[in-house]
């Protein structure tokens, strides 16, 4: 059982990544979300696990971003159910079903991650929580984050490519 995972947002930072020192990295959970296809296709990674539970699933690009992480089988994908009408089923996809919207900018619930995330999915915040509650339901015991940074003045950037879409 690996109890390491690196969480991977989508700010900026991550295009200072050595993808490369990960690549063969069996004792380390990689976790990306949404569009992480951009930059995975230019660097030739993939991660050990998506996530996307965006309401801009309904895109095309953000479907056509979907359904390129599902394509390798060593990724375990979790998409919400609304995906199945354009997803195949498949071995390494999870449908969720009971996904919790908490609204981003109310307040914090002092129970925020007690929930298993195979029984309530979390999404809260940012494209990173539902990630840090799978760890936490997995017994994770060392989490890293990066990508997490968000809007960068010096590069005037919210995410790591300006294709991302929804800035």
């Amino acid at each position: 059982m690996q109890n390491k995972a690196i969480i991977f947002g989508n700010g900026p930072s991550l295009l200072d990544v050595d993808f490369k020192l990960l690549k063969n990295k069996k004792d380390v959970l990689t976790l990306a979300c949404n569009r992480a296809d951009i930059l995975m296709k230019r660097v030739g990674f993939y991660p050990s696990h998506y996530f996307c539970f965006s309401t801009n699933i309904k895109d095309k690009l953000w479907k056509n971003s979907a359904l390129y992480m599902t394509e390798n089988l060593d990724t375990k994908c979790f998409l919400p159910k609304s995906c199945e009408s354009f997803v195949t089923e498949s071995e390494n996809v999870s449908f969720v079903k009971n996904i919790y919207e908490h609204h981003r900018h109310s307040p914090i619930p002092e129970n925020l991650f007690e929930h298993d995330f195979y029984d309530k999915t979390i999404k809260s915040y940012s494209a990173t929580v539902p990630m840090l509650q799978f760890c936490f339901s997995e017994n994770i015991k060392k989490i890293g984050i990066v990508g997490q940074d968000g809007y960068t003045q010096d590069r005037g950037d919210n995410h790591f490519d300006t294709s991302y879409g929804y800035e």
